[in-house]
């Protein structure tokens, strides 16, 4: 038997070992760690690395971080900027020295402020203090770029951001983006004339491209693309003229890069308010079209139809404002990895979009070009005609009367090859050939030419409602990504000159991780109750009409005299009405608490999983060791 001073001396040696051991890993492994999430969120991309090592000039970065103000008023916020000083030592450490890190606290009143100040950052109240916490990036050359403020709610496009700004300083000269947008995408001026609309802040994703490319407007009435714009943006082109549209095709032609997104029916094309009639916005159109051009390109949008799939369809409230109820609209779609391709760089680890009464695109037959389809349906989808949704559309039936097809649906597709001219009798005459307001010099009609576009069947999918969140974070108003919408986007912009490090660095996170089983439940479960709803409603029908048929059925014709058999089988109706209203309330009582007892065990699961197997293992390692004692000890006794 062992002495109780044997035992106080291998505990004393224990504890001095793990104090040992945590000096040392304070010291030596200051930073490391383990990452066990899927997607490996924080661990630096190849993208990263392969950026930082590229660097060839020495780079400052400066992060400001306020940590005595922080320390007061806001500690929680220490820890995230320990984790941002973390993420910036493995970019000096994959530079090999060409980049080096300066943390600074800019106190109140001092130069380190000042200088905060003046490189952009931004400061956020809090308290009575002003709180700093950004990047400013330096170069050889005096250039700068800067992230005025880390907020909590951006952290996972942190690394690309950090990645943009030293590709920027290393890569001075921005790509020129041209936006021409009929909805309004690059924001609109004050009108002077009475009963003007108020003037529009551009949307978010385009102050995030202002960001990250030198980006201008292009006039719908143009006559020719700026030879100076790298890549040009047609955003619901509507009732574009044919000079417009010969522009377009030409500028592609001659190598220009191209995104276009047309839709069937954009939901942010909103009718304009007549008082005088307001069932007007029936007729509007909201549809937009480019198919001319893009059927020469090999590619063409079904006209009015939009594509309806009810395993993807977003749910939505519908009812009355005294019996409001969450159904499925089959127009507007949530897609997820199973949709989003993963063979091109531009959708490559997206994990969730939101695309609202999209189109569908199909390839022509004959063509040339290349048609890669980047966003689908599934194969539980069908088109819709487009006209079903001007004018106030009933979820309910849509749902009801919908049969889904046998084949997905294009959403979104890559062209590229050899295109021919939309245009063949060379550029059209205008009116006149006079009042254009575009002075550029007019180039030599291409016939043919390689074209690199990519067509997306919606417009409405990059509005601020379907992909951001906008929320105050110490006074200041911040907008946070619910889905991958605009990582799309610009990800297909990066494609389109290049940048394949960028695009792999943005794409990595997945914000939102869902219950798919759940989903197809709820789904099963939705459409047998509405079944069941429809047969119970047709029930409650014929009881209400059976009763007012008897209140019409007298013996004498007074309106005041029933006889004894008329009370009775009205009485018996109306115990079979409150019945069946009885029944219809707990068939959807009864769905939503299937629905929400599934979703518990499978959160329940999720939650016990990790701690039951941690407990196994030590389990199993406590009785492998002791039964390994014994056979020790058993061993030894017979030796």
């Amino acid at each position: 038997m062992k002495s109780p001073l044997v035992s106080i001396v291998g505990l004393m040696l224990a504890a001095v070992l793990m104090v040992l051991v945590n000096v040392l890993a304070a010291q030596w492994l200051r930073g490391a760690r383990i990452d066990a999430t899927e997607n490996e969120l924080y661990t630096l991309t190849q993208g990263s690395k392969n950026i930082a090592a590229a660097v060839d000039e020495p780079i400052t970065l400066r992060m400001y971080f306020s940590s005595s103000i922080a320390s007061k008023e806001a500690p929680e916020m220490q820890g995230f900027a320990d984790r941002i000083e973390e993420l910036l030592s493995e970019y000096v450490a994959a530079s090999s020295g060409a980049l080096e890190l300066e943390v600074i606290d800019p106190e109140p009143f001092s130069d380190a402020e000042d200088d905060a100040v003046a490189g952009g950052l931004q400061g956020v109240p809090v308290g009575a203090d002003v709180l700093y916490f950004g990047l400013v990036g330096t170069n050889s050359i005096d250039g700068r770029s800067t992230i005025p403020f880390f907020s909590p709610a951006r952290e996972h496009l942190f690394e690309y951001e950090i990645s943009r700004l030293i590709y920027e300083l290393t890569e001075p000269s921005r790509p020129r983006i041209g936006i021409l947008s009929t909805l309004g995408m690059t924001g609109t001026e004050a009108q002077p004339f009475p009963g003007a609309p108020p003037p529009q802040q551009p949307w978010i994703v385009t102050q995030q491209l202002s960001d990250l490319f030198d980006v201008v407007g292009v006039n719908p009435t143009m006559t020719e693309v700026d030879p100076t714009i790298d890549i040009l943006v047609v955003h619901h082109p509507k009732n574009l003229a044919d000079a417009a549209l010969y522009a377009i095709d030409q500028f592609a032609l001659a190598g220009g890069n191209v995104l276009v997104l047309v839709d069937p029916h954009a939901e942010e094309d909103t009718p304009p308010q007549d008082p005088n009639n307001p069932f007007a916005g029936a007729s509007y159109p909201r549809n937009s079209d480019l198919n001319r051009v893009l059927s020469a390109w090999g590619v063409q949008m079904l006209p009015e139809a939009v594509a309806a799939d009810a395993s993807l369809a977003l749910k939505v409230r519908a009812g009355t404002q005294a019996q409001p109820e969450v159904v499925t609209y089959v127009p507007w779609l949530e897609l997820g990895p199973d949709q989003i391709s993963d063979d091109d760089q531009a959708t490559e680890g997206l994990a969730l979009l939101r695309i609202p009464s999209a189109g569908i695109l199909l390839p022509m037959p004959g063509a040339e070009t290349t048609f890669e389809p980047l966003l689908t349906t599934s194969a539980n989808a069908a088109q819709l005609e487009a006209n079903k949704l001007k004018f106030f559309p009933d979820p309910k039936q849509l749902f009801e009367s919908f049969e889904p097809g046998q084949e997905t649906l294009t959403l979104a597709a890559r062209i590229s090859g050899t295109a021919t001219t939309a245009f063949p009798e060379g550029r059209p005459a205008g009116p006149d050939d006079e009042g254009s307001e575009d002075d550029t010099p007019q180039t030599a009609h291409r016939t043919s030419g390689k074209i690199n576009a990519v067509i997306v069947a919606d417009a409405d999918f990059i509005a601020d409602s379907w992909w951001v969140q906008v929320q105050s974070l110490f006074g200041t108003q911040l907008a946070t990504p619910t889905c991958d919408n605009g990582s799309f986007f610009v990800n297909v912009l990066d494609t389109l000159v290049g940048n394949d490090d960028l695009i792999g660095i943005r794409s990595r996170g997945t914000l939102a991780r869902p219950f798919t089983k759940i989903n197809e439940l709820r789904l099963v479960a939705e459409k047998k109750y509405l079944e069941t709803e429809r047969s119970l409603q047709s029930k409650l029908q014929e009881t209400d009409q059976r009763l007012a048929q008897l209140q019409r059925e007298r013996e004498d014709g007074s309106s005041m005299i029933l006889t004894d058999e008329q009370r009775a089988e009205i009485e018996r109706y109306q115990e079979v009405r409150i019945a069946t209203r009885k029944e219809l309330r707990d068939v959807r009582h009864n769905l939503e608490k299937d629905i929400e007892g599934l979703e518990g065990l499978l959160i329940l699961l999720n939650v016990l999983i990790a701690p039951l197997a941690i407990v196994a293992l030590l389990i199993a390692g406590t009785w492998a060791f002791r039964n390994r004692g014994t056979s020790v000890a058993a061993g030894e006794t017979n030796a």
